[in-house]
């Protein structure tokens, strides 16, 4: 039995290139990534209706908001859907077809 992660978000920095690895491995943990607003963080937010918390600038992210955030927003997200469509037979389907 896995455990889900004791961190409501998870900062991902872009870096190099997008960290698509560690928002989906964030997401597997039942953790909110957090991105800063750009184009690519806004398409997998809104055209997969994945659950991402997008920021202007990191030296703006706040505690308070954070937990109000997830409060209102994460706290009874349907994560086991959501893992659902990352297996492999689904993610097909649903990622590569629909679009």
């Amino acid at each position: 039995h896995l455990k889900k992660s004791k961190y409501m978000y998870f900062a991902s920095p872009m870096g190099n290139g997008i960290q698509a690895p560690k928002i989906y491995e964030s997401m597997m943990c039942e953790t909110v990534p957090v991105l800063t607003d750009e184009l690519y963080a806004r398409q997998l937010r809104d055209l997969y209706n994945l659950p991402i918390y997008i920021i202007d600038e990191w030296k703006n992210l706040n505690e308070n908001h954070l937990i109000e955030t997830y409060e209102n927003e994460y706290k009874n997200y349907d994560w086991c859907s959501l893992k659902k469509r990352f297996h492999v037979d689904n993610f097909i389907d649903e990622f590569l077809n629909n679009k």
